[in-house]
């Protein structure tokens, strides 16, 4: 199996992303299938994402993955955070 590629997201632009939609913590994580409290690490920056993750969260906010990833974070290869 290939290793997951995991990026650093912009927590603070989904949170904003987020907001602007009216979508609640609670929404988003039902929208992507997670629990509510990776929603929270994700924008809070305190954890790494997959890039399936990302595209999740991208699909559900109505963006492209790119715009949700750190622009200072460069990709990395290792274990799925998410």
């Amino acid at each position: 199996m290939p290793p997951v590629r995991t990026v650093k997201p912009d927590g603070l632009k989904i949170r904003r992303l987020r907001n602007q939609r009216g979508i609640t913590v609670g929404g988003l994580a039902a929208a992507i299938g997670r629990h509510p409290q990776t929603v929270t690490n994700i924008e809070g920056q305190s954890r790494d994402a997959s890039e399936v993750l990302i595209s999740q969260i991208a699909k559900a906010l109505q963006v492209e993955p790119a715009e949700l990833v750190a622009d200072d974070a460069p990709e990395t290869n290792g274990g799925e955070a998410a």
